[in-house]
């Protein structure tokens, strides 16, 4: 019998929250990927933008990739960023600073929720062309669907205790 995630107990004092994305190549020619539009905040350094990220259910984490954190941050305040390691991924060892955040999921009626994580940013000397990606550390409260013929993107998360804003 399968289950509904939202009558569960894990559930019961969640509020349900839905999450629609969107796919797009990689490159012309390439495969057509799923992707989710958020927001990503930084409270340490009062900053908010805007990130288009890959919807990636291998992924442990959160990460921001240099084409997007250098967006949010100048090079110099790098420095000032959490614990440094190092993370073996497909594209091979990259170096991430762990960081305090929030993704903001864009909701109907211009309301945003807020989902406070600790996401990895790749150092800014990390080759271009790996995408930002939303992890299981976010897709690990829901469903996720996938519907690669029709190019549709759909998350339903159950948050409890969330922020919820006007965007």
């Amino acid at each position: 019998m399968k289950r509904n995630p939202s009558s569960s107990r894990l559930f019961s004092d969640s509020q349900k929250f839905e999450i629609r994305g969107f796919y797009r190549q990689g490159y012309p020619g390439g495969p057509w990927r799923p992707f989710v539009r958020v927001a990503v905040a930084l409270p340490r350094f009062s900053v908010v933008r805007q990130v288009d990220m890959l919807v990636d259910s291998g992924a442990d984490i959160t990460t921001l990739q240099p084409q997007d954190s250098l967006l949010l941050l100048e090079e110099p305040q790098f420095s000032q960023l959490g614990e440094q390691h190092t993370v073996q991924g497909i594209g091979g060892l990259t170096t991430f600073f762990q960081e305090e955040a929030a993704i903001g999921l864009f909701l109907p009626n211009k309301r945003t929720c807020w989902v406070p994580i600790v996401i990895d940013i790749a150092e800014p000397s990390t080759p271009s062309g790996i995408p930002s990606t939303l992890g299981n550390d976010i897709m690990q409260f829901g469903v996720t669907s996938l519907d690669a013929v029709h190019r549709t993107v759909k998350i339903e998360l159950w948050l409890p205790h969330s922020l919820v804003t006007k965007s």
